[in-house]
């Protein structure tokens, strides 16, 4: 403990953190009271207090990425959607449309999770890509675009959907399926976040009204493997340290520290391993005590953890 650096940050008042731990990256938050401490609201909650969404901002990309590099599921394969030359222009009639398939699969997969993204292509038609922990039956085609993956059930299925069940050209085309090879959740965030950068410029056009969320995950796509509610004065020191480790392993890659603040919330990449192999064994009577005067305690039980045996039960 000599060799760690004094820190300047100091926790104004009591407050409390909210913090939370992944499969790959830690999360916390300072709240001035418990009360404070904001949960994931259900789907219906987040429809109806979210504000009109025009753009795939920053932040949202960056959501979107937190949640693919947590989650715990196998991803197998890619899907897309797509429409035919005609095509709603409102966003709220394709979303419909999105959830009926989804709510199909779910009806038939079992544990089944996923996430999609919402764009417009290069003519302003809607389009889908989702990537799912399961295999949709398929067979390999070809066109003059080259290989492809068809599924005559789901194809039928997303052209009747869409009213387009009678169009040939739709059935053949309107859903394709690419196998993911590699189902590393660290590199697929990598590759969406990348490619979503490299297609922000298609943008629906002004005729397009509803537009409304830009990506979404089944519920369950992401969940901590340990979180909890600490008085601020008691998790400072623990903090500290996670920021230490974390700019120490950045400046060995090369990468430029990043400016923590205790006294902010905020995400810090890759810090589970870092986590579990420094931070919990020094603060694990903390770490199993934590805040008990919520209504809604979000704790996990720690003991098994961190006695140094594995916790199947949490994919860890």
């Amino acid at each position: 403990m000599s060799n760690i650096p004094a820190f300047n940050q100091t926790i104004q008042g009591d407050g409390f953190y909210h913090l939370q731990l992944f499969k790959e990256d830690m999360v916390f938050q300072r709240r001035a009271k418990p009360e404070d401490v904001r949960y994931p609201p259900s789907d219906d909650e987040q429809e109806s207090t979210r504000d009109e969404i025009k753009s795939f901002s920053q932040k949202s990309r960056q959501r979107l990425r937190h949640q693919m590099r947590n989650s715990q599921h196998h991803f197998k394969q890619f899907v897309t959607l797509t429409y035919p030359k005609e095509f709603p222009t409102d966003g709220r009639v394709v979303k419909e449309h999105l959830n009926t398939l989804l709510t199909r699969m779910r009806q038939i997969f079992d544990d089944f999770h996923y996430m999609w993204v919402f764009e417009a292509q290069t003519r302003g038609a809607p389009h889908f890509h989702i990537i799912i922990n399961t295999e949709l039956p398929n067979e390999q085609r070809q066109d003059r675009h080259g290989s492809y993956f068809h599924s005559a059930q789901w194809s039928r299925l997303w052209s009747k959907i869409t009213g387009n069940a009678d169009n040939p050209k739709h059935i053949r085309h309107g859903l394709r399926i690419d196998p993911i090879t590699d189902g590393s959740t660290k590199k697929l965030a990598s590759y969406m976040a990348k490619y979503y950068t490299k297609n922000e410029q298609k943008e629906f056009g002004h005729d397009f009204t509803g537009i409304g969320r830009f990506w979404g995950a089944s519920r369950g796509f992401t969940t901590p493997v340990m979180q909890g509610v600490y008085r601020a004065v008691e998790l400072k020191w623990l903090l500290k340290l996670c920021f230490h480790y974390a700019n120490l392993k950045r400046m060995k890659a090369g990468y430029k520290r990043y400016a923590y603040s205790v006294d902010r919330g905020c995400s810090i990449w890759d810090m589970k391993a870092i986590f579990d192999a420094k931070i919990a064994p020094q603060f694990k009577e903390r770490l199993d005590n934590p805040y008990q005067g919520l209504e809604k305690p979000p704790t996990i039980e720690l003991s098994c953890r961190y006695r140094g045996v594995l916790n199947p039960a949490l994919g860890i």
